[in-house]
This record gives structure tokens, C-alpha cells and sequence, in this order.
């Protein structure tokens, strides 16, 4: 299906072508609630964009001026503007970017340091920060995990009761199991008349089937996460690449995160960076092997990069205007508004004529 989903996109790129081408919010000098921004004051989005930008820029403290540019510039060449989305910068040096709660995208401030210049490499970690909430990607937090683990030690006992049951037949043995099992939870467990080496031979057991089950669990939750952050590359690609930004950008990404110890190997959460490097060249030399077979003539990703990029600003400003920004009522991240603005915005363009 994520297959299909793309290559449609890919068609779309073709047509087109074809036509002749909880962390606290830190600011400036110290924060946006010091400066003329507060929690319910918006930058309007006016016909002029350049004067709304050149207003966020003076608002915004740099790091949130640039991932706030660049997710609006997505968001508004993919039609995803249509509702609000946030943004926030996590604080220290971490070189990670995540997608977490409703539409909200963090950024960790070693990331964009080390992507400094590089605009398309942001783009690229912004649009598969935006893939994941498009595709409802949702990571295991430790509770869930710590529920299923558990589960998972209840079906162990379970199994392990069952196999004794079939060797202990006698009313007194199977009474017993139950207490056998329940030293687990710290129950009383009366041992007399019952063999001291069958509690250790069923505990012993237990542990077995917990340490196989923990084992192919691990394995279920490595693929599936691998598998999100595959989809989550090839989305950006598309996203970055519509917006007008080189997804050569996200190749610089993935050498700059392959620096990192541990990277170039699987992980638990990710996979490893040689392979997505080689998802992300193969992605890029299709589409561009596709375009170029449907247009009759060689298109390389650079010439897309600049033909959408020039789309956009020949539509900026006629289909949709600049995005409007406020602090979130999480009093913690840059709510970025959908096109209309706020819902106060909204009202007086429809009750107040």
C-alpha cells in the first residue's frame, strides 16, 4: 500500500512535468512571552509574505525561525495546512528529531547545528517527522511496554500450569499449582506434600518461556519500527521534494546521524544508516528513471527540485497565503495555524461582515 501511495505521487510529479515544468520554549534573549508574541497573539498571514516572514524572523529566536520556514513551506505545498501543527526545540545538544502527540514535531537543537546551511537536510528531517504522524506511526512508550511484558509473563505461568497439569492428575497437585506459580507475586504458597524439585523444574520454566517470548517480542517491535522509519524516509523524500527542496539533503542527514556511535549497525528503534542511505538512493534514482521515461528526455532530481520550488512561488500568495504563529496553549511549543488563521481569526471573517 505505501508502495502504491508513492509511485502515485511519482505520476503526479510526472503530469506536472510534462506541462513544461514539556520543554520550556526558549527565545531570543530569553522568551517569546518577553517579546511582543504572547500566548494569544498571532502574526496575521497577509497577502504579503514577505513581510509576514520578515516579522517572524524578528520574533522568533533563529533556530525556531528556521524549522518554523520550512515546515510552512511543506505544509502549504502539500496541502497539510488545513490544520494546526507544532513545533518545538529540545533543549542540550541532541543530534534526533521525533514526532510525538498530535501533529507535533521536535527538533533537537544539536541536529540543526549540525545541519547548518544545509536547508534541504532539514526539510528532509522535517518532512519524515510529518510522515510519521501522516502514517499514524506510533512508538511503544515504556508503559505499554511494560504491560506487555507482564502479559507476557502471565501467559508463561499459564502455560507452564498447563504442562504440569498434565502430569499431575491428583486433586491435591493441581490445587497446588496455582500456589506453585504464585511466588511470583509473593503469595503465600504452602509446599507441603508436594516435590520441591517439580516448584524449581515449573520456576525454571517460567523463566524459560518469559526469556523466548521477550526475545520474539524484541524482534517484533525492531522490525516494526524499522519499517516506519523506511516509510518515514520515503515520505520525506516526496514532501521535501514537492516543496521544492533537494532530497539529496536527506543523504546529508543520514552521513551526519551515521556519525553517531552505534548508527551504522541495527538498532532496537532504527535501522541501520547504510541501509537507509541505500533506500534513499535507490528512492531518488527511480523517480528520476521514471520521470525521465515518461517526459522522453533526462530529468534529474535537481531539475524537479528547481521546477517546484518555482511552482510554489508562482502560487504563494494566490491559492494560499503564509501561515500564521502563536505560542500553543501547551505554553510550550510555536502552534503553527492552518489557512484562515485561529478560530478567532475565523469568526470575525464569517460573523463579523
Amino acid at each position: 500500500m505505501k508502495e502504491k501511495i508513492m509511485w502515485k505521487k511519482i505520476t503526479t510529479i510526472t503530469t506536472i512535468l510534462s506541462l513544461g515544468w514539556s520543554f520550556n520554549l526558549p527565545l531570543k534573549a530569553q522568551s517569546i512571552s518577553n517579546s511582543p508574541l504572547r500566548e494569544e497573539t498571532t502574526i496575521l498571514a497577509q497577502n504579503n509574505s514577505r513581510s509576514v516572514y520578515q516579522q517572524a524572523k524578528e520574533d522568533l529566536p533563529e533556530d525556531y525561525y528556521i524549522v518554523y520556514r520550512l515546515t510552512e513551506r511543506i505544509l502549504r505545498a502539500n496541502e497539510l495546512d488545513n490544520l494546526p501543527w507544532r513545533i518545538i526545540i529540545k533543549p542540550g545538544y541532541e543530534i534526533n528529531a521525533f514526532a510525538t502527540q498530535a501533529n507535533l514535531i521536535g527538533m533537537g537543537r544539536g541536529l540543526l547545528d549540525q545541519l547548518s546551511g544545509n536547508v534541504d537536510g532539514i526539510a528532509c528531517v522535517i518532512g519524515h517527522e510529518i510522515t510519521h504522524h501522516l502514517e499514524n506511526h506510533i512508538a511503544l512508550g515504556p508503559e505499554e511496554e511494560a504491560q506487555i511484558l507482564a502479559q507476557i509473563r502471565r501467559e508463561a505461568e499459564q502455560q507452564v500450569m498447563r504442562e504440569i497439569e498434565e502430569t499431575q492428575r491428583t486433586t491435591t497437585g493441581i490445587n497446588l499449582l496455582g500456589e506453585i506459580l504464585g511466588q511470583a507475586t509473593g503469595s503465600y504458597v504452602d509446599t507441603s506434600g508436594i516435590n520441591q524439585e517439580l516448584i524449581q523444574q515449573a520456576q525454571e520454566r517460567v523463566q524459560e518461556i518469559v526469556t523466548q517470548k521477550e526475545r520474539e517480542f524484541a524482534k517484533k517491535i525492531a522490525a516494526n519500527n524499522h519499517r516506519q522509519e523506511f516509510e518515514a524516509d520515503h515520505g520525506g523524500v516526496f514532501l521535501a521534494l514537492k516543496a521544492g527542496f533537494n532530497p539529496q539533503g536527506c543523504i546529508d542527514v543520514m552521513n551526519v546521524i551515521g556519525r553517531l556511535q552505534g548508527t551504522q549497525s541495527d538498532g532496537v528503534s532504527h535501522p541501520s544508516v547504510p541501509r537507509r542511505i541505500k533506500q534513499l538512493e535507490n528512492l531518488i534514482q527511480s523517480i528520476e528513471t521514471k520521470v525521465s521515461e515518461e517526459n522522453n528526455r533526462s530529468i534529474n532530481i535537481a531539475m524537479m527540485t528547481e521546477h517546484f520550488s518555482q511552482k510554489f512561488k508562482e502560487k504563494d500568495g494566490v491559492i494560499s497565503s503564509p501561515l500564521s504563529y502563536q505560542i500553543s496553549r501547551d505554553g510550550n511549543s510555536l502552534r503553527i495555524n492552518p489557512q484562515g488563521g485561529t478560530t478567532a481569526d475565523i469568526i470575525e471573517e464569517k460573523l463579523d461582515q
